[in-house]
Protein backbone atom coordinates (compact mmCIF):
# COMPACT_ATOMS: atom_id res chain seq x y z
CA UNK A 1 0.00 0.00 0.00
CA UNK A 2 2.70 2.43 1.16
CA UNK A 3 4.43 1.28 -2.68
CA UNK A 4 1.22 2.25 -4.05
CA UNK A 5 0.64 5.87 -2.37
CA UNK A 6 4.36 6.38 -3.24
CA UNK A 7 3.93 5.96 -7.10
CA UNK A 8 0.57 7.96 -7.49
CA UNK A 9 2.29 11.08 -5.42
CA UNK A 10 5.39 10.83 -7.80
CA UNK A 11 3.16 10.52 -10.79
CA UNK A 12 0.67 13.70 -9.32
CA UNK A 13 3.88 16.01 -8.88
CA UNK A 14 5.58 14.89 -12.58
CA UNK A 15 2.27 15.73 -13.76
CA UNK A 16 1.88 18.99 -12.12
CA UNK A 17 5.83 20.03 -13.22
CA UNK A 18 5.25 18.89 -16.67
CA UNK A 19 1.72 21.00 -17.04
CA UNK A 20 3.82 23.53 -15.39
CA UNK A 21 6.99 23.94 -18.11
CA UNK A 22 4.77 23.22 -21.13
CA UNK A 23 4.37 26.53 -23.06
CA UNK A 24 0.40 27.60 -22.93
CA UNK A 25 -0.92 28.46 -26.66
CA UNK A 26 -2.27 31.84 -24.98
CA UNK A 27 0.13 33.07 -22.88
CA UNK A 28 3.94 33.63 -22.81
CA UNK A 29 5.67 32.02 -19.72
CA UNK A 30 8.60 34.73 -19.84
CA UNK A 31 8.38 37.50 -16.92
CA UNK A 32 6.04 40.69 -17.29
CA UNK A 33 8.07 43.65 -18.00
CA UNK A 34 6.19 46.43 -15.92
CA UNK A 35 9.27 48.11 -14.26
CA UNK A 36 9.19 51.21 -16.11
CA UNK A 37 5.80 52.04 -16.40
CA UNK A 38 4.61 54.78 -13.61
CA UNK A 39 1.35 53.46 -13.00
CA UNK A 40 -0.35 56.82 -11.69
CA UNK A 41 0.93 58.65 -15.24
CA UNK A 42 0.01 56.61 -18.23
CA UNK A 43 0.40 57.82 -21.78
CA UNK A 44 -0.62 56.15 -24.62
CA UNK A 45 -0.94 58.04 -28.08
CA UNK A 46 -3.28 56.68 -30.57
CA UNK A 47 -2.63 56.70 -34.51
CA UNK A 48 -5.06 55.55 -36.83
CA UNK A 49 -5.34 55.37 -40.93
CA UNK A 50 -1.40 55.94 -42.02
CA UNK A 51 -2.04 53.84 -45.13
CA UNK A 52 1.58 53.87 -45.65
CA UNK A 53 2.88 53.48 -49.07
CA UNK A 54 6.08 52.68 -49.68
CA UNK A 55 8.03 55.11 -51.95
CA UNK A 56 9.65 52.54 -53.90
CA UNK A 57 6.08 51.88 -54.94
CA UNK A 58 5.37 55.33 -56.97
CA UNK A 59 7.15 57.82 -59.09
CA UNK A 60 4.22 59.87 -58.76
CA UNK A 61 3.43 59.73 -62.19
CA UNK A 62 0.56 60.36 -63.76
CA UNK A 63 -1.34 56.92 -62.24
CA UNK A 64 -0.12 58.37 -58.55
CA UNK A 65 -2.21 61.79 -59.13
CA UNK A 66 -5.27 60.13 -61.50
CA UNK A 67 -5.38 57.13 -58.82
CA UNK A 68 -5.01 58.63 -55.40
CA UNK A 69 -4.16 62.50 -55.37
CA UNK A 70 -7.96 62.94 -56.88
CA UNK A 71 -9.58 61.39 -54.07
CA UNK A 72 -10.27 61.52 -50.64
CA UNK A 73 -7.41 64.12 -49.69
CA UNK A 74 -4.71 61.95 -48.09
CA UNK A 75 -1.17 63.43 -48.21
CA UNK A 76 0.18 60.52 -49.74
CA UNK A 77 2.62 62.67 -52.09
CA UNK A 78 4.31 62.62 -48.29
CA UNK A 79 3.27 60.09 -46.25
CA UNK A 80 6.62 58.71 -45.65
CA UNK A 81 7.65 62.17 -44.38
CA UNK A 82 4.49 62.39 -42.56
CA UNK A 83 5.56 58.94 -40.87
CA UNK A 84 9.43 60.12 -40.89
CA UNK A 85 8.00 63.10 -38.75
CA UNK A 86 5.73 61.03 -36.40
CA UNK A 87 8.37 58.84 -35.27
CA UNK A 88 10.55 62.08 -34.13
CA UNK A 89 7.63 63.47 -32.26
CA UNK A 90 6.88 60.34 -30.26
CA UNK A 91 10.58 59.99 -29.63
CA UNK A 92 10.56 63.53 -28.68
CA UNK A 93 7.73 63.05 -26.24
CA UNK A 94 8.24 59.52 -24.89
CA UNK A 95 4.86 57.91 -24.44
CA UNK A 96 4.14 54.81 -22.71
CA UNK A 97 2.52 53.45 -25.43
CA UNK A 98 1.83 53.80 -29.24
CA UNK A 99 -1.03 52.01 -30.37
CA UNK A 100 -1.65 51.67 -34.63
CA UNK A 101 -5.45 50.68 -34.89
CA UNK A 102 -5.10 49.76 -38.15
CA UNK A 103 -5.22 50.72 -41.80
CA UNK A 104 -1.26 50.98 -41.77
CA UNK A 105 -0.69 50.49 -45.22
CA UNK A 106 -2.24 52.39 -48.58
CA UNK A 107 -3.97 48.43 -50.24
CA UNK A 108 -1.67 45.80 -47.68
CA UNK A 109 1.50 45.86 -49.41
CA UNK A 110 4.32 43.75 -48.28
CA UNK A 111 6.65 46.59 -48.78
CA UNK A 112 4.95 48.84 -47.02
CA UNK A 113 4.30 46.64 -44.31
CA UNK A 114 7.85 46.20 -43.83
CA UNK A 115 9.01 49.93 -44.37
CA UNK A 116 6.52 50.04 -41.94
CA UNK A 117 7.57 48.26 -39.36
CA UNK A 118 11.15 49.40 -39.94
CA UNK A 119 10.15 52.99 -38.25
CA UNK A 120 8.38 51.36 -35.69
CA UNK A 121 11.35 49.81 -35.03
CA UNK A 122 13.33 53.05 -34.44
CA UNK A 123 11.01 53.56 -31.50
CA UNK A 124 11.35 49.84 -29.96
CA UNK A 125 15.01 50.74 -29.87
CA UNK A 126 13.80 53.94 -28.32
CA UNK A 127 12.07 52.07 -25.62
CA UNK A 128 8.83 53.09 -27.02
CA UNK A 129 6.67 50.11 -27.62
CA UNK A 130 4.28 49.77 -30.26
CA UNK A 131 1.38 47.90 -30.65
CA UNK A 132 -0.44 47.34 -33.87
CA UNK A 133 -3.57 45.79 -35.14
CA UNK A 134 -4.81 45.22 -38.41
CA UNK A 135 -7.72 47.11 -40.75
CA UNK A 136 -9.27 46.23 -43.92
CA UNK A 137 -6.55 47.82 -46.28
CA UNK A 138 -3.76 45.34 -44.31
CA UNK A 139 -4.09 42.18 -45.36
CA UNK A 140 -4.18 39.85 -48.54
CA UNK A 141 -5.44 42.67 -50.90
CA UNK A 142 -5.74 42.19 -54.41
CA UNK A 143 -5.45 45.95 -54.74
CA UNK A 144 -1.97 45.65 -53.80
CA UNK A 145 -0.49 47.92 -56.34
CA UNK A 146 3.10 50.17 -57.35
CA UNK A 147 1.93 53.45 -59.58
CA UNK A 148 4.04 53.52 -62.72
CA UNK A 149 3.99 55.92 -64.80
CA UNK A 150 0.50 55.78 -66.87
CA UNK A 151 0.22 52.87 -65.32
CA UNK A 152 -0.27 50.38 -62.33
CA UNK A 153 0.74 46.66 -61.81
CA UNK A 154 0.32 44.17 -58.80
CA UNK A 155 2.90 43.89 -56.27
CA UNK A 156 3.03 41.15 -53.07
CA UNK A 157 0.27 41.34 -50.56
CA UNK A 158 0.61 39.84 -46.84
CA UNK A 159 -1.03 36.28 -45.54
CA UNK A 160 -1.99 36.36 -41.88
CA UNK A 161 1.30 34.62 -41.36
CA UNK A 162 3.26 37.10 -42.86
CA UNK A 163 1.58 40.50 -41.40
CA UNK A 164 2.50 38.26 -37.83
CA UNK A 165 6.04 37.43 -38.28
CA UNK A 166 6.36 41.21 -39.69
CA UNK A 167 5.01 42.80 -36.84
CA UNK A 168 6.20 40.06 -34.16
CA UNK A 169 8.19 43.07 -31.89
CA UNK A 170 4.57 45.38 -32.04
CA UNK A 171 2.09 42.46 -30.22
CA UNK A 172 2.11 39.70 -32.46
CA UNK A 173 5.34 38.42 -31.32
CA UNK A 174 4.71 34.57 -29.34
CA UNK A 175 6.63 35.19 -26.77
CA UNK A 176 5.98 38.74 -25.73
CA UNK A 177 5.70 38.55 -22.16
CA UNK A 178 2.99 41.38 -21.91
CA UNK A 179 1.11 39.86 -24.44
CA UNK A 180 -1.44 38.00 -21.64
CA UNK A 181 -3.77 36.44 -24.20
CA UNK A 182 -4.10 35.75 -27.60
CA UNK A 183 -7.78 34.41 -29.43
CA UNK A 184 -6.74 31.37 -31.64
CA UNK A 185 -9.76 32.49 -34.15
CA UNK A 186 -8.51 35.62 -34.71
CA UNK A 187 -5.39 38.29 -34.24
CA UNK A 188 -7.26 39.44 -31.13
CA UNK A 189 -4.69 40.16 -28.33
CA UNK A 190 -4.97 41.59 -24.99
CA UNK A 191 -1.43 43.48 -23.74
CA UNK A 192 -0.66 44.48 -20.42
CA UNK A 193 0.93 47.75 -19.79
CA UNK A 194 2.45 48.26 -16.55
CA UNK A 195 0.42 46.51 -13.41
CA UNK A 196 -2.74 48.16 -13.38
CA UNK A 197 -3.97 48.28 -17.61
CA UNK A 198 -5.27 46.00 -20.03
CA UNK A 199 -5.42 46.93 -23.65
CA UNK A 200 -8.13 44.68 -25.29
CA UNK A 201 -7.09 44.43 -29.23
CA UNK A 202 -10.29 43.73 -31.28
CA UNK A 203 -9.74 43.23 -34.94
CA UNK A 204 -12.85 42.73 -37.70
CA UNK A 205 -10.52 41.96 -40.73
CA UNK A 206 -9.63 38.65 -41.03
CA UNK A 207 -12.07 35.72 -42.17
CA UNK A 208 -14.63 34.70 -39.85
CA UNK A 209 -14.14 38.55 -38.05
CA UNK A 210 -14.63 40.26 -41.41
CA UNK A 211 -16.57 43.97 -40.47
CA UNK A 212 -18.21 41.68 -37.71
CA UNK A 213 -16.94 39.66 -34.19
CA UNK A 214 -17.55 35.89 -34.27
CA UNK A 215 -18.92 33.41 -31.59
CA UNK A 216 -16.08 32.06 -30.44
CA UNK A 217 -14.13 35.60 -30.41
CA UNK A 218 -17.07 37.12 -27.98
CA UNK A 219 -16.46 33.95 -25.76
CA UNK A 220 -12.74 34.64 -25.46
CA UNK A 221 -13.61 38.64 -25.09
CA UNK A 222 -15.30 38.02 -22.14
CA UNK A 223 -13.62 35.65 -20.66
CA UNK A 224 -10.75 38.32 -21.50
CA UNK A 225 -12.96 41.03 -19.25
CA UNK A 226 -13.69 38.65 -16.34
CA UNK A 227 -9.90 37.73 -15.89
CA UNK A 228 -9.20 41.75 -15.66
CA UNK A 229 -11.93 42.10 -13.61
CA UNK A 230 -10.52 39.58 -11.26
CA UNK A 231 -7.20 41.27 -11.33
CA UNK A 232 -8.69 44.55 -10.80
CA UNK A 233 -7.45 45.74 -14.37
CA UNK A 234 -8.37 48.98 -16.22
CA UNK A 235 -9.16 48.01 -19.70
CA UNK A 236 -9.22 50.05 -22.72
CA UNK A 237 -10.87 48.79 -26.08
CA UNK A 238 -9.36 49.07 -29.50
CA UNK A 239 -10.66 47.98 -32.62
CA UNK A 240 -10.36 49.08 -36.53
CA UNK A 241 -14.27 49.96 -37.42
CA UNK A 242 -16.19 51.52 -34.79
CA UNK A 243 -18.14 49.99 -32.38
CA UNK A 244 -20.91 53.04 -32.29
CA UNK A 245 -22.29 54.93 -34.89
CA UNK A 246 -20.80 57.87 -35.57
CA UNK A 247 -22.80 59.16 -38.92
CA UNK A 248 -26.22 57.93 -39.63
CA UNK A 249 -24.86 57.32 -42.92
CA UNK A 250 -21.37 55.92 -41.85
CA UNK A 251 -22.90 52.35 -40.46
CA UNK A 252 -23.11 50.10 -42.52
CA UNK A 253 -19.18 49.23 -43.55
CA UNK A 254 -18.08 51.35 -40.48
CA UNK A 255 -18.96 50.00 -37.76
CA UNK A 256 -18.60 46.76 -36.56
CA UNK A 257 -22.17 45.24 -37.43
CA UNK A 258 -22.55 43.18 -34.12
CA UNK A 259 -20.98 45.92 -32.24
CA UNK A 260 -23.88 46.01 -29.74
CA UNK A 261 -22.80 43.33 -27.79
CA UNK A 262 -19.31 44.31 -27.22
CA UNK A 263 -20.69 47.52 -25.95
CA UNK A 264 -22.75 45.48 -23.58
CA UNK A 265 -19.71 43.94 -22.13
CA UNK A 266 -17.59 46.90 -22.24
CA UNK A 267 -20.60 48.80 -20.18
CA UNK A 268 -20.65 45.29 -17.56
CA UNK A 269 -17.20 45.61 -17.03
CA UNK A 270 -16.73 49.07 -17.20
CA UNK A 271 -14.71 49.54 -19.89
CA UNK A 272 -14.95 53.42 -20.94
CA UNK A 273 -13.09 53.86 -24.24
CA UNK A 274 -12.63 52.43 -27.15
CA UNK A 275 -10.02 53.63 -29.60
CA UNK A 276 -11.04 53.18 -33.58
CA UNK A 277 -10.71 54.74 -36.65
CA UNK A 278 -11.90 53.90 -40.45
CA UNK A 279 -13.83 56.63 -40.72
CA UNK A 280 -11.08 59.48 -41.39
CA UNK A 281 -13.06 62.04 -39.68
CA UNK A 282 -12.08 62.95 -35.59
CA UNK A 283 -15.24 61.68 -33.80
CA UNK A 284 -16.70 60.72 -30.46
CA UNK A 285 -19.62 58.82 -29.54
CA UNK A 286 -20.98 57.42 -26.32
CA UNK A 287 -24.01 54.59 -25.27
CA UNK A 288 -24.16 53.12 -22.33
CA UNK A 289 -21.49 54.67 -20.66
CA UNK A 290 -18.68 53.65 -23.13
CA UNK A 291 -17.35 56.14 -25.27
CA UNK A 292 -15.95 55.34 -28.85
CA UNK A 293 -13.56 57.37 -29.90
CA UNK A 294 -13.20 57.51 -33.72
CA UNK A 295 -9.75 59.05 -34.71
CA UNK A 296 -9.29 60.71 -37.83
CA UNK A 297 -6.47 60.26 -40.52
CA UNK A 298 -3.01 60.66 -40.29
CA UNK A 299 -2.41 61.27 -43.56
CA UNK A 300 -4.80 63.74 -43.74
CA UNK A 301 -5.43 67.52 -42.50
CA UNK A 302 -5.08 68.19 -39.92
CA UNK A 303 -2.90 65.41 -38.91
CA UNK A 304 -4.05 64.37 -35.67
CA UNK A 305 -2.91 61.94 -33.37
CA UNK A 306 -4.93 60.87 -30.03
CA UNK A 307 -3.38 61.31 -26.82
CA UNK A 308 -4.58 59.22 -23.86
CA UNK A 309 -3.56 59.87 -20.17
CA UNK A 310 -4.68 57.74 -17.06
CA UNK A 311 -3.78 57.66 -13.43
CA UNK A 312 -3.82 55.33 -10.63
CA UNK A 313 -7.37 56.37 -9.78
CA UNK A 314 -8.32 55.03 -13.44
CA UNK A 315 -9.06 58.72 -14.42
CA UNK A 316 -8.37 59.12 -18.13
CA UNK A 317 -8.32 62.64 -20.32
CA UNK A 318 -8.09 62.27 -23.72
CA UNK A 319 -6.99 64.72 -26.52
CA UNK A 320 -5.62 65.42 -30.17
CA UNK A 321 -2.68 66.99 -31.42
CA UNK A 322 -1.86 67.92 -34.73
CA UNK A 323 1.52 66.57 -35.87
CA UNK A 324 4.49 69.34 -36.55
CA UNK A 325 6.14 68.15 -39.49
CA UNK A 326 7.76 71.49 -40.24
CA UNK A 327 9.55 70.24 -36.69
CA UNK A 328 11.15 67.65 -38.29
CA UNK A 329 11.82 69.35 -41.50
CA UNK A 330 14.11 72.00 -39.72
CA UNK A 331 15.40 69.54 -37.61
CA UNK A 332 16.96 67.77 -40.46
CA UNK A 333 17.33 70.57 -42.59
CA UNK A 334 14.93 69.44 -45.14
CA UNK A 335 14.71 72.41 -48.08
CA UNK A 336 11.00 71.23 -49.49
CA UNK A 337 9.01 74.40 -48.96
CA UNK A 338 5.62 72.50 -49.28
CA UNK A 339 7.30 70.46 -46.25
CA UNK A 340 8.44 73.51 -44.48
CA UNK A 341 5.11 74.91 -44.24
CA UNK A 342 3.58 71.76 -44.19
CA UNK A 343 0.34 72.99 -42.19
CA UNK A 344 -0.87 75.17 -45.06
CA UNK A 345 0.34 72.72 -47.48
CA UNK A 346 -2.11 70.08 -46.21
CA UNK A 347 -5.21 72.28 -45.65
CA UNK A 348 -4.93 73.69 -49.07
CA UNK A 349 -4.65 70.23 -50.98
CA UNK A 350 -7.81 69.41 -48.61
CA UNK A 351 -9.47 72.63 -49.78
CA UNK A 352 -8.51 71.39 -53.47
CA UNK A 353 -9.84 68.02 -53.42
CA UNK A 354 -12.98 69.24 -51.73
CA UNK A 355 -13.60 71.64 -54.02
CA UNK A 356 -12.94 69.17 -56.97
CA UNK A 357 -15.58 67.06 -55.74
CA UNK A 358 -18.05 69.35 -55.16
CA UNK A 359 -17.74 71.16 -58.19
CA UNK A 360 -19.14 68.38 -59.91
CA UNK A 361 -22.47 68.21 -57.82
CA UNK A 362 -22.74 72.55 -58.69
CA UNK A 363 -22.32 72.23 -61.93
CA UNK A 364 -25.32 70.61 -62.36
CA UNK A 365 -27.24 73.18 -60.89
CA UNK A 366 -29.04 76.45 -62.66
CA UNK A 367 -27.51 78.73 -60.34
CA UNK A 368 -26.33 82.19 -59.89
CA UNK A 369 -22.34 82.57 -59.57
CA UNK A 370 -22.74 84.03 -56.07
CA UNK A 371 -24.55 81.03 -54.87
CA UNK A 372 -22.43 78.42 -56.21
CA UNK A 373 -19.29 80.33 -54.48
CA UNK A 374 -21.61 80.86 -51.49
CA UNK A 375 -22.13 76.30 -51.64
CA UNK A 376 -18.70 75.85 -52.18
CA UNK A 377 -17.12 77.94 -48.97
CA UNK A 378 -20.18 76.40 -46.48
CA UNK A 379 -18.99 72.93 -48.32
CA UNK A 380 -15.48 73.34 -47.75
CA UNK A 381 -15.67 74.83 -44.17
CA UNK A 382 -17.98 72.33 -43.30
CA UNK A 383 -15.32 69.43 -44.06
CA UNK A 384 -12.44 71.02 -42.86
CA UNK A 385 -14.04 71.07 -39.17
CA UNK A 386 -16.48 68.14 -39.47
CA UNK A 387 -12.74 66.22 -39.90
CA UNK A 388 -10.86 67.59 -37.57
CA UNK A 389 -13.69 67.77 -35.05
CA UNK A 390 -13.83 71.21 -34.51
CA UNK A 391 -17.20 72.03 -35.59
CA UNK A 392 -18.35 73.81 -32.42
CA UNK A 393 -15.65 76.80 -32.92
CA UNK A 394 -17.92 77.43 -36.17
CA UNK A 395 -21.35 78.01 -34.26
CA UNK A 396 -22.13 80.20 -38.07
CA UNK A 397 -21.89 76.63 -39.61
CA UNK A 398 -25.07 75.41 -38.79
CA UNK A 399 -28.93 74.74 -39.97
CA UNK A 400 -29.82 78.07 -40.28
CA UNK A 401 -26.40 79.15 -42.25
CA UNK A 402 -27.96 80.84 -45.86
CA UNK A 403 -25.54 78.76 -47.63
CA UNK A 404 -27.22 75.42 -46.00
CA UNK A 405 -30.33 75.82 -46.79
CA UNK A 406 -29.32 76.45 -50.54
CA UNK A 407 -27.72 72.69 -50.60
CA UNK A 408 -31.65 71.90 -49.09
CA UNK A 409 -33.22 73.50 -51.30
CA UNK A 410 -31.58 72.27 -54.67
CA UNK A 411 -29.70 68.89 -53.35
CA UNK A 412 -31.26 67.63 -50.62
CA UNK A 413 -32.42 64.11 -52.49
CA UNK A 414 -28.36 64.22 -53.64
CA UNK A 415 -25.62 62.45 -51.51
CA UNK A 416 -23.64 65.57 -51.06
CA UNK A 417 -27.68 66.94 -49.81
CA UNK A 418 -27.87 63.72 -47.20
CA UNK A 419 -24.06 64.16 -45.78
CA UNK A 420 -24.81 67.33 -44.91
CA UNK A 421 -27.33 66.92 -43.28
CA UNK A 422 -26.54 64.19 -41.38
CA UNK A 423 -24.00 66.57 -39.83
CA UNK A 424 -26.05 69.48 -39.40
CA UNK A 425 -29.02 66.91 -37.63
CA UNK A 426 -26.10 65.49 -35.31
CA UNK A 427 -25.57 67.14 -32.05
CA UNK A 428 -22.08 69.55 -32.41
CA UNK A 429 -19.91 69.54 -29.18
CA UNK A 430 -16.16 69.10 -28.55
CA UNK A 431 -14.89 65.52 -30.48
CA UNK A 432 -11.30 66.33 -29.46
CA UNK A 433 -11.51 66.74 -25.73
CA UNK A 434 -13.08 64.19 -23.28
CA UNK A 435 -12.52 63.73 -19.22
CA UNK A 436 -13.34 60.83 -17.37
CA UNK A 437 -13.44 60.64 -13.77
CA UNK A 438 -13.74 57.87 -11.80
Amino acid sequence: MLIFITLVTIIVVAFFVLSRSKKSPNKSNNKLNTSLIDDNNIKIVHVTDIHYLAPSLSDYGRSFVDTIEKSDGKMMRYIDQIMDAFILEMVRTKPDLVIVSGDMTYNGEKESHIGLANKFKLLKDKGIKVLVLPGNHDLENERALAFEADTTRPVDTVSLQEFEEIYSDYGYGKDDPNVVSRDKKSLNYVYQLGNKCHLLMVETSTKGNDQTISKSSYRWIERCLKNAKDMNMRVIGVSHQNILAHNKLFIAGYKITNSSRLVDLYNKYNVRINLSGHMHIQHMAEHKRVHDIALACLGLYPNLYGVLDMDLRNNMTYHTESLDVAYWMKKYKHQDQALLDFENTCREYFVRCTRLQTKKQLDKLDLSKEDKEMMMDFMVDTNIHYFSGSLDKRPDLCLDNPAYKLWMDHCERTFTGSYLNSIYTDTIGDHNMLEIFQ
